[in-house]
């Protein structure tokens, strides 16, 4: 395992850390599908600085990053969001 694929790999390490540490592995209200949403963008936006300083040294660590590290961040993005969804268009009172 190479110095940049070690570099993404700890980022990711400390993504799903986070994720269980705070307990929004199953959101159950919206402030916690938020934390979900700021995790993941921080977690890209980290993952795009160390792209841009030169991560990619080689086309395996380019094909590594775009197949497995940064798809497991936008999964989790994708279901965070698609629970946002549900949450605003769930209504207020379960009265008619």
């Amino acid at each position: 395992m190479n110095k940049s694929h070690t570099q993404c790999q700890r980022i990711i390490d400390s993504f799903d850390r986070e994720i269980q540490n705070e307990g929004i592995i199953n959101p159950s209200n919206a402030n916690d599908i938020h934390k979900g949403i700021r995790i993941c963008q921080v977690t890209l936006q980290r993952l795009r600085h160390k792209v841009l300083n030169g991560c990619i040294q080689s086309i395996e660590d380019e094909i590594c990053l775009f197949k497995t590290i940064k798809p497991h961040v936008l999964g989790h993005l994708l279901f965070y969001n698609y629970l946002q969804k549900i949450f605003e268009q769930k209504p207020l009172s379960e009265e008619f």
